[in-house]
């Protein structure tokens, strides 16, 4: 055994002399005289000398920490045998009895080192066993603590589905406690057919080793409780299934809240009843059963957007919900809902024409009503379109054609109903195809202004009407008043419209050039275009452009334009004429002329519309009107045109009544560019003839 690591602290009484103990080095010890001098790393301490030697030395070592745990033999004679509890008490480890020769020495001093280092070895492997078991029950412990704080319940089975542990929740949740848990079966807690349901999920986790997820519903002191359970394979270290692993969290407050944010979703803020998604959700539930056959109704509030914008929004939202009460009260049994703005749909089981008619005339009614505001009167009514499904239909084509059928309404006059008819679809995509084509018709270069000439009562041209013509032979057949309608519903008018203005301004600046008596081109200008803001900025823009004199050209507004915004267009219509176009009013008698509008706009013609014409001959009362349309004209000193004077027997009759400017087939019909220049060259007026 040579290992010089090994160290030796002999303290020998003076006068000892030992041989052994120079041998020590010899056997690989490393010995020390004196306990001061190498105190790191000290095997063994050998105490040789007296009984008062022994004690006093034994009491220094006891003093020397360092020295605690380091073992101490001493050499005994045979009469100091006596004293070996004495010395054992003050920290002697051991001994060894002298006399002894120096084989039995080393062999004592290995046999008490190999001891001592085999006590600490099992003593520090004994002190890592327990250091683990102390962590892994600590941890076992903190693992409980979590699981025991999760908000989930959770337990564990054995493969027999026999209940081995579970965590705090679980108890709680289901008001068990342990020993009614543990070592038990589902069978034997719920003593319901609820343990089947619980059984077959856990087969499938434990014989198919896959992991499951269910809702269910478990009654818990006669309260109804929804809860999310999940399960799992729980396996050994050799990836064995020996049991599973289960979870459930009680989920009734968030279905609660859930079915309420469905409910909120599908609810219009405003009125609380359903909204499109609501809607929807309906109609796709109904649709489910191909025999089911509905009525729809679509309605929206006429002028809504008016009243909107000159009353305010807040009074338009107590409009709404005044309408959807009154909707409610009629339609009490049915679906109602609103899908945005002031559009309602209502959906019924199916009815016949005659049954309709009779609801439909008592909403008419119900939702025609005056309302005051402040000074004021606001009259509200609805247009609807209504139409019965047929096998075919699904939720986009029956709401598709009951708002074709409102918007039929709507042209009928408003505040009515109109059913839908199966030509309706087909217009709207003839309107969508014209719209599309529009578009890039004056890039082709399709688009082109024919000009019908105005005359005196004798036959002298004054001017020109300016007219739209589109060279599209796909839309031949398509009315000119029908397109300028789609133009001013898809806002195309504007582009379009400024083409047309100065098209007629080139050809007034060249008809004039060189010439005292000036004709007048008039342009037709639409609502659309005269509510644009930037409307008179574009107009003089052009004139500026094509340098034209404003005194060349007139402009023919409806009536309907001071509907839109009286104030504001009066004053869009006197800086035009200030700029000194003429105004001519158009279409006067058809709609809702007033004479206030002779006094008060800023006009210099009025045009007597084409259907009063075709009525002076057959019918007294037209004649009578249009006389007296054009006596009050002239008395305030306003020119009078007549449209679409078509025979000789009108034009006599109209120059008995000494209207100023006569338009209409029996002089011309409307001209091309070239052909209006040649009638202007000729030095006397004739009839023409196409």
């Amino acid at each position: 055994m040579k290992n010089m690591k090994n160290k030796i602290v002999a303290i020998i009484e003076e006068g000892e002399k030992r041989n052994y103990y120079n041998k020590l080095s010899e056997y690989g010890y490393s010995v020390s005289y004196d306990i001061g001098i190498c105190c790191e790393g000290v095997n063994l301490i050998i105490i040789d000398g007296s009984k008062a030697f022994k004690l006093e030395q034994l009491g220094k070592i006891k003093n020397k920490k360092i020295y605690k745990k380091t073992p101490t033999i001493g050499i005994i004679e045979s009469e100091e045998i006596e004293n070996l509890t004495l010395y054992m008490e003050w920290g002697m480890d051991d001994y060894i009895k002298y006399p002894c020769n120096e084989e039995e020495v080393i062999f004592r001093i290995e046999q008490i080192i190999g001891y001592k280092r085999a006590i600490k070895k099992l003593y520090k492997a004994n002190y890592s066993i327990e250091k683990h078991k102390s962590i892994i029950k600590n941890q076992k412990h903190k693992f409980q603590n979590i699981i025991d704080t999760l908000p989930i319940s959770i337990w564990v089975k054995d493969k027999k589905g026999f209940y081995m542990e579970a965590n705090s929740t679980y108890y709680k949740s289901y008001n068990l406690i342990p020993t009614q848990l543990i070592g038990k079966s589902d069978k034997e807690i719920w003593h319901s057919d609820k343990y089947k349901s619980f059984l077959d999920m856990d087969n499938i986790v434990l014989n198919d080793n896959r992991c499951t997820e269910h809702e269910g519903i478990i009654e818990l002191n006669n309260e109804e409780k929804i809860y999310k359970v999940n399960k799992f394979p729980l396996y050994d270290i050799d990836k064995n299934i020996i049991g599973l692993i289960g979870t459930s969290q009680d989920i009734t407050d968030y279905k609660l809240r859930e079915e309420q944010i469905i409910k909120c979703s599908m609810t219009d803020f405003l009125t609380k009843i359903s909204n499109r998604r609501g809607l929807y959700e309906y109609l796709e539930d109904k649709f489910k059963d191909e025999n089911n056959r509905l009525t729809v109704l679509f309605m929206d509030i006429d002028e809504f957007k008016k009243i909107n914008d000159v009353y305010g929004h807040k009074f338009g939202d107590d409009i709404l919900k005044i309408v959807t009460m009154k909707i409610c009260k009629i339609f009490e049994n049915d679906f109602v809902s609103r899908i945005g703005g002031d559009e309602f749909v209502v959906v019924l089981d199916e009815k016949n024409n005659e049954e309709l008619e009779v609801i439909l005339n008592k909403l008419i009614d119900e939702i025609s009503f005056e309302i005051a505001i402040g000074k004021h009167q606001c009259f509200i009514s609805s247009s609807i379109g209504v139409v019965n499904s047929t096998k075919d239909d699904d939720i986009e084509s029956i709401l598709i054609k009951a708002d074709l059928a409102m918007y039929s309404a709507k042209e009928k006059g408003k505040n009515t109903f109109a059913f839908y008819e199966c030509g309706m679809a087909e217009e709207v995509e003839i309107n969508s195809s014209i719209e599309a084509d529009l578009y890039s018709a004056i890039e082709r270069e399709e688009v082109c202004l024919y000009y019908q000439p105005q005359f005196s009562s004798d036959r002298k041209l004054l001017g020109f009407e300016a007219l739209f013509r589109w060279n599209n032979a796909k839309y031949k057949n398509v009315s000119v008043s029908k397109i300028i309608s789609i133009m001013e519903q898809s806002k195309l008018i504007h582009k379009m419209g400024k083409y047309i203005f100065r098209q007629a301004c080139i050809f007034a600046k060249e008809i004039n050039e060189n010439r005292e008596e000036r004709i007048i081109v008039s342009i037709n200008i639409s609502p659309v275009q005269l509510m644009r803001k930037e409307f008179i900025l574009e107009i003089m823009s052009i004139i500026n452009e094509i340098e034209v004199n404003p005194m060349y050209l007139g402009l023919e507004i409806t009536e309907g334009i001071f509907l839109e915004n009286t104030e504001e267009s009066i004053s869009t219509i006197a800086r035009l004429k200030n700029l000194g176009m003429k105004i001519f009013l158009d279409d006067f008698g058809t709609r809702y002329s007033s004479l206030n509008y002779l006094v008060k706009l800023p006009i210099s013609s009025i045009k007597i519309d084409k259907s009063f014409i075709d009525e002076i001959v057959e019918k007294g009362d037209y004649y009578t009107l249009t006389k007296l349309i054009t006596d009050i004209a002239h008395s305030i000193k306003l020119p009078v045109v007549a449209e679409g004077v078509e025979n000789n027997t009108q034009l006599r009759k109209l120059k008995d009544m000494n209207v100023d400017v006569i338009q209409g087939y029996i002089f011309s019909r409307p001209l091309s560019e070239e052909d209006a220049k040649m009638l202007i060259e000729r030095e006397s007026v004739e009839i023409l003839s196409v």
